[in-house]
Formats: C-alpha cells, sequence, structure tokens
C-alpha cells in the first residue's frame, strides 16, 4: 500500500480539530500529522513534518486563513491548502483562491464530501463544498467558456473528478456513501449533459476543455 496521504489541521478549536481527525482517519489512505491550534504553531510544525494537504480554519487567533495561504503557496509548493470555516464570504473564498488555496470546505459538511474533497485536491483538482459551489462565480474570468461546475450538480461534478483520478466505481461509491448504482447514475447523467457516450469519451471532453 502506498504511503498515506500526510495532513495537517489548524482551527482555534480543539473540539473541531478532534472530530475532523477522526473523521478524515476513517479513510487509511489518509494520516494527519500535524494538529495546531494558531498559525505560528502550524508554520512551526511544518518545518519538522513533511505535509501533503493543509485544512486551516480562518479565524485563528493570530493568522487569517488567507495569510497562512499565501505563506504555504509561497514556501511549500507542494503543500495544498483547503480553507474551512463555519460560514463563508464568496470574496473571502476568492481571496483564499489568489492567495493560492485549492479549495474551501465548511465546518457542516458531510465527512464524506471531506475526505473526497482532501483526495481531489491532493490530485491536482480543485474542490468547493457543494453550497459554496452553487453561489460561486467563475474566478477564472473564462465565463464563455464551458465550466464543469456550471453544467454539472455538485455531486455529479465529484463523480467526474474523481474518474479524472482513476478511481472505479467502487472506490467513488465508498468514498461518496453512495451506491454504486447511485455512481453509475450520476456518471451516465454527466455523460448525457456533455454529448459523449462513454467514459473514454467523457474523460477526452473534460482534458479539451483545460486551459
Amino acid at each position: 500500500m502506498a504511503n498515506p496521504i500526510s495532513i495537517g489541521i489548524a482551527d482555534e478549536h480543539k473540539l473541531f480539530c478532534d472530530g475532523l481527525k477522526n473523521c478524515i482517519q476513517q479513510d487509511a489512505r489518509f494520516k494527519v500529522k500535524v494538529e495546531a491550534y494558531s498559525g505560528m504553531e502550524l508554520l512551526e510544525k511544518m518545518t519538522r513534518q513533511r505535509l501533503d494537504v493543509v485544512i486551516a480554519g480562518m479565524g485563528l487567533v493570530d493568522m487569517h486563513g488567507i495569510q497562512i495561504a499565501k505563506i504555504i503557496n509561497r514556501d511549500y509548493k507542494n503543500v495544498k491548502v483547503i480553507g474551512v470555516s463555519m460560514t463563508y464570504d464568496l470574496e473571502v473564498v476568492r481571496q483564499m483562491v489568489l492567495a493560492g488555496a485549492k479549495g474551501y470546505l465548511l465546518k457542516s459538511d458531510h465527512p464524506q464530501e471531506i475526505r473526497a474533497a482532501i483526495h481531489l485536491v491532493h490530485a491536482q483538482k480543485t474542490y468547493f463544498s457543494a453550497d459554496i459551489s452553487k453561489n460561486m462565480m467563475d474566478l477564472s474570468g473564462e465565463r464563455e467558456r464551458l465550466d464543469l461546475k456550471k453544467e454539472l450538480t455538485p455531486k455529479e461534478k465529484m463523480v467526474v473528478d474523481l474518474i479524472l483520478t482513476e478511481q472505479t466505481d467502487p472506490e467513488i461509491a465508498s468514498l461518496l456513501n453512495l451506491s454504486p448504482k447511485s455512481v453509475w447514475n450520476y456518471k451516465k447523467s454527466a455523460m448525457d449533459k456533455l454529448g459523449v457516450k462513454t467514459v473514454i469519451g467523457l474523460v477526452k471532453h473534460m482534458l479539451n476543455q483545460r486551459p
């Protein structure tokens, strides 16, 4: 088995950190290596522990999540940052993206969605909470281009992104807490919307949409 994805968590609430750690480590492919309750504590621990993904709260006592994302993006190019908060402001989400964050979650998100987000971000994708995605403007500015986030539902988008990371239907079902039949239905719906007939066609279509 490959080495687990190393994860750091930074949030001012220990109870949330403990719950998030337990949620993440229900998947054997993930391992929480760092827990911190301030931005400085996180950055200090990162000098001693290699991480793949950091989940950073927005309201740490000494540092905003945007600052953390900027520093990590500058000093640890291979570490992916996901912001997390109780509620959200689209401008804050936009600033997080500009700072280098690859995703944004809500503390109320389902554990399966959190684990799927980590997997996708680690696989060089971006992921935003389904609730945020519904209200998010296209940050790339290419509003005339086909954007899968606009064309597909959040669940269809998650299934399609996981297909691109070479996950099988049973693996996708496990990550998203769905039945294999539901995975197939979401996949078929995505193919219908995009006008393709096979999974190979779906993958080719998505690759053609990349800049």
